[in-house]
């Protein structure tokens, strides 16, 4: 009876108040939890799990992502997927990944309004190995986006507003193997030259980009 009444406690305190909140919520061990937490009309994150390995929050109502809001108990040992695509996120404050180190896949993708990659914002993520931007608003990524980003192999940048990128925002990414560029407003011209002779010397798979202007 006290071994039983131990392991219900322990899977209670596993298990925290997923099944209210967030379904399916299931273990998979040795990884952690998966939880999703998809069209919940979200805001903020709800309570979750200990030890959540996957974290899916797509189809929410996130607006801003704040310092440090991902930075809890439950998610910095495990956390290496999480999902935020088809949020209304207009604005990723400094730090706001801060604490979840671990992390390997992100997807910020279909957020509509979501206009600029700050320097800061995903400097914690240097395990980082997949990002998709795509279908998001983007026209500028600020100097020293992907600086801490020597580990990502597939960047989706495509379907947004970009004119140009930077090459120096590039050259980090050593291990890079899928570029998606595809479906932006791209300028040929010579003074993106350096832009596009690294293009040129890319040895992954890249779509994209195409000529708007001139």
């Amino acid at each position: 009876r006290w071994l039983s009444s131990f392991t219900s406690m322990l899977l209670a305190r596993t298990l925290g108040n997923c099944d209210n909140i967030c379904e399916p919520c299931v273990p998979n061990f040795p990884n952690g939890m998966i939880v999703s937490c998809t069209n919940k009309s979200l805001t903020k994150l709800p309570d979750l799990p200990y030890n959540v390995f996957e974290l899916k929050l797509s189809h929410n109502e996130f607006t801003v992502l704040t310092t440090g809001m991902f930075n809890k108990t439950e998610l910095v040992a495990k956390l290496e997927f999480l999902a935020l695509d088809y949020n209304m996120i207009i604005e990723i404050q400094p730090s706001a990944f801060w604490g979840i180190n671990k992390l390997e896949h992100l997807d910020l993708s279909h957020n509509y309004n979501l206009k600029t990659i700050n320097s800061s914002t995903f400097s914690p993520l240097s395990e980082l190995s997949n990002l998709s931007l795509t279908h998001n608003s983007i026209d500028h990524i600020k100097d020293f986006s992907f600086q801490t980003q020597e580990n990502l192999k597939r960047l989706e940048l495509n379907d947004n507003h970009l004119s140009s990128i930077d090459v120096h925002l590039l050259k980090p990414m050593v291990q890079l193997q899928i570029l998606k560029l595809e479906g932006n407003p791209w300028i040929c011209s010579c003074i993106v030259k350096a832009f596009y002779m690294w293009i040129h010397e890319f040895e992954g798979n890249m779509t994209g980009p195409s000529c708007s202007t001139p």
